[in-house]
């Protein structure tokens, strides 16, 4: 499960990524390889096996604070 999160995470990055890159928009270059790689990680740890923590409340906790809910 491992190789196959790596190679479809490669053929992204070779089908997006390298042309981005090479058409000059550097800025969507870096942001969306700035996006890619948290990604990429939580795909890796999700791929072996281990539990990733929810989100939810952290989520709950951010929209009361600026919703004042």
């Amino acid at each position: 499960m491992i190789l196959l999160t790596i190679i479809a995470y490669a053929f992204i990055v070779l089908l997006d990524q390298v042309q981005t890159y090479k058409n000059g928009y550097k800025k969507d270059f870096v942001i969306s390889s700035v996006m890619g790689l948290p990604s990429f990680a939580a795909a890796l740890v999700l791929a072996t096996g281990a539990k990733l923590p929810s989100p939810t409340q952290a989520i709950e906790q951010l929209v009361g604070l600026l919703f004042g809910l």
